[in-house]
């Protein structure tokens, strides 16, 4: 395991409070531990699952591996979710009429009188 990029790693979520040189220590006895396994790790969840067997003694690894696990693989779904947004939002300024843009701009212009607004008042309101 490189030290230097565990380290790297671990400097980037400093604030879980990551004891530098006990991972470090860690890692090299998990790297040998997982090397001396009969059934070998096939993948990243298999080796979380063996290093979980001893959460005390791998602790560190653990907190290492847990946010490994929620970085995504690629950018690509945050990809596809902005275009989405991007397509909503021409749709949304291409059928939004002048009348509209004018009142929004409006309730923004005076967001003072807006922020006090509550649903009770905007119904009597819209009732007029």
């Amino acid at each position: 395991m490189d030290t230097e990029l565990l380290k790297l790693f671990s400097s980037l979520y400093g604030e879980l409070d990551i004891d530098d040189i006990l991972l470090e220590s860690q890692a090299g006895i998990a790297k040998r531990f997982l090397l001396n396994e009969e059934k070998k790790p096939e993948n990243f969840l298999d080796i979380v699952d063996h290093l979980q067997a001893l959460p005390v003694a791998y602790s560190e690894v653990i907190k290492v591996l847990r946010i490994a696990a929620t970085l995504p693989e690629t950018t690509a779904s945050n990809e596809r979710l902005f275009s989405s947004l991007e397509i909503v939002k021409n749709y949304l300024r291409s059928t939004t009429g002048d009348d509209r843009l004018s009142h929004l701009l409006l309730m923004f212009a005076e967001k003072d009188l807006v922020k006090n607004w509550t649903t009770t008042s905007l119904l009597t309101i819209l009732q007029r």
